[in-house]
């Protein structure tokens, strides 16, 4: 569930061609793509049954899950929780910056451990998100037990040099200015950011590190330590796996080789400073850029990216699934390789955005997910003089599915639409892995994809319609980047008090 807010149709765009040629051919029956059948025998009862999700925590607080699919190749994600940190004195910033440093110093690919994993063929991907630090692996299921026996040896406590730290912030400061080269990815974490930072504002601003970042330049050698001892703690740790064996053998791979290293770690330390919870704050973040120059190769002119975000239900609310129908429904696209009907042309944001006005170089729909907030609303491009105009035209968009009744084509599509995407992500491994990590650790469910296909057709109209409305009683988040002179400090107040009135005119 928590991967949901990163699908989006700029993100699809390369399978284009893809999709159409798959839309031309029928739907087919393979039956031995199922992941417990294959064309050479049958599937018995223990099997089926073996094959659903199971779950366990273990004495220590470690949450376990596990699914066995039968198959030679294995996933293993290890989940450390963030949410517990705000509440040690940690500002939301300020733990992904440690997170950020700790996937440096835990996977430096000089040491004996990370170089044992390699060649053993084990593919690690490690994220930081915004509630999370997720360690992926893939790899063959005879390697489990010496990839947790590697793992636990890294978790270990460990004297950090101060020449190691220093070069460790400079690759982070260089992986984080990569990520201000696209704004349609950044506006949206920079506005969830803003939207549920902390009471000082300037912590939130830019959730990526700069070569001015406060945080990195305070960090040292104790404070990385004392941050690695926090989040070190069994409780907010999960481990799930796919094709591992039975619940069993996780349980005694994690005891024996995770939760001694873990314990070798001291009680986490609170900080003097508490901060409060994350609560909604409607503001502006703006970054002017209007280089007009053209680079060698280039025949765009640079654009002006716009966002208009209302607060949202978080991951652990019982209608989670409503902001992401809606999202579909705003659908939309880029004004290059829209696609077939699969892929957003019979959207909202198409048919009166896209098809309407050519100087929109996109626009579309957008979610951001946390388990407890979110933010939904509609972003898009334009060439830097018709900024103002594009907001206008967003915010117009915004507010006919607030007051249009859903049809219900239309809302079937949606729902079809998001069911598509989830189960194509599903089919990666280390998705599937992860999500049923974060799933246990915070929402303490068993995940199973099936059972969200499910959630998602019980999807309404009148729901959808509720969801808008409800958000759409805040003022909203104003995100800008390239041309801002028409965006004031009382923007979001302003048109806050546009859309309460249209509200109650009905």
């Amino acid at each position: 569930m928590f991967f949901l807010s990163s699908l989006s149709k700029r993100n699809s765009r390369v399978s284009g061609l893809w999709t159409r040629f798959c839309g031309m051919i029928p739907p087919l029956s393979i039956p031995f793509l199922s992941p417990n059948s294959h064309p050479s025998r049958p599937v018995s009862e223990n099997e089926v049954l073996h094959e659903r999700v199971k779950s366990a925590t273990t004495p220590s607080g470690l949450r376990c899950i596990s699914r066995e699919l039968f198959e030679p190749l294995s996933s293993v994600s290890i989940v450390f929780s963030t949410r517990h940190l705000q509440a040690l004195g940690y500002r939301n910033n300020e733990s992904r910056r440690y997170f950020n440093v700790l996937q440096n110093l835990l996977f430096d690919p000089e040491k004996e451990d990370v170089k044992s994993l390699q060649n053993m063929g084990v593919r690690l991907v490690e994220r930081v998100e915004r509630e999370f630090f997720t360690i992926n692996a893939v790899l063959m299921r005879e390697d489990v037990p010496s990839f947790f026996k590697r793992m636990g040896k890294l978790l270990r406590p460990r004297r950090i040099l101060p020449e190691e730290l220093e070069f460790t912030k400079k690759m982070v400061l260089w992986e984080g200015s990569s990520m201000f080269e696209d704004p349609t990815s950044l506006l949206p974490q920079i506005s969830m950011s803003c939207a549920y930072g902390s009471q000082d504002l300037k912590d939130s601003l830019v959730p990526f590190p700069r070569v001015d970042d406060e945080y990195l330049a305070d960090m040292d050698t104790k404070k990385v330590e004392k941050f690695f001892r926090n989040i070190m703690q069994p409780s907010h740790i999960a481990v799930s796996s796919l094709s591992t064996g039975p619940i069993s053998t996780l349980e005694d791979l994690v005891e024996r080789h995770l939760i001694p290293s873990l314990k070798e770690w001291d009680p986490p330390v609170i900080r003097t400073e508490n901060r409060m919870g994350a609560v909604y704050q409607p503001t502006v973040w703006k970054h002017e850029h209007l280089d007009r120059s053209l680079r060698q190769g280039e025949h765009i002119p640079p654009l002006s990216h716009m966002l208009i975000g209302f607060p949202s239900v978080g991951i652990s609310h019982e209608e989670k699934y409503v902001p992401f129908v809606v999202r579909f429904l705003l659908g939309g696209g880029s004004s290059f390789s829209i696609g077939g009907p699969g892929r957003g042309m019979h959207s909202r944001l198409y048919q009166n955005l896209l098809c309407v006005h050519p100087w929109i170089e996109s626009a579309f729909g957008m979610v951001e997910a946390g388990a407890e907030e979110g933010l939904i609303g509609v972003m898009g491009s334009a060439p830097h003089e018709y900024a103002p105009q594009l907001t206008v035209e967003l915010l117009q968009e915004w507010l006919r599915l607030t007051f249009d009744r859903v049809s219900d084509e239309e809302l079937e599509r949606a729902k079809n639409q998001l069911q598509v995407q989830t189960m194509q992500t599903m089919e990666d491994r280390a998705n599937l892995c992860d999500e049923m990590g974060r799933e246990i650790l915070v929402l303490h469910e068993e995940f199973s994809p099936e059972s969200m296909r499910h959630s998602i057709e019980q999807v309404t109209a009148e729901q959808v319609q509720q969801c808008m409305r409800n958000a759409s009683l805040s003022d909203p988040i104003i995100g800008c980047y390239g041309s801002v002179n028409h965006i004031a400090d009382d923007t979001p107040a302003k048109l806050g008090e546009v859309i309460r009135h249209s509200l109650q005119l009905g």
